[in-house]
């Protein structure tokens, strides 16, 4: 063949695909049915800061800084690379403080299993379940 025919096609060009986040209405009606403080937070800092479970379950008070007007958090990510996110809602830093304090946390992982008092780390599965 002397020329390419494929070259007289046009590309197919698709929309993007719908964002798979859910309206903030509808997050607020789920987090209404929630009573342990703790998974309010979870889900409170899934939703508003875009967090994986696993970069959440892993967030440890040496990771947060509450300094005022300055307040973020440090994650381990995807591929290993950290990154730090801005707490910029006034009620979810609150929260935060309230969780730590409440605690009596001063080192380790922010969510702690509550099963039999050990403390140990929430599993994914145990979040799944929720």
């Amino acid at each position: 063949m002397d020329t390419n025919p494929v070259k007289a096609l046009q590309r197919v060009h698709l929309e993007p695909p719908p964002p798979r986040g859910i309206p903030r209405t509808e997050f607020n009606a789920i987090l209404a049915h929630v009573r342990s403080s703790r998974d309010r937070l979870l889900y409170r800092m899934l939703f508003e800061l875009g967090l994986r479970i696993s970069e959440a379950l892993g967030i440890r008070v040496e990771d947060i800084d509450l300094t005022k007007d300055d307040e973020h958090v440090r994650v381990l990510g995807k591929g290993n690379r950290i990154r730090t996110l801005l707490l910029d809602d006034p009620s979810l830093v609150k929260e935060l403080r309230a969780h730590i304090r409440r605690n009596g946390y001063k080192y380790g992982l922010i969510f702690r299993a509550a099963k039999n008092g050990t403390g140990n780390a929430m599993r994914y599965q145990s979040v799944h379940e929720l």
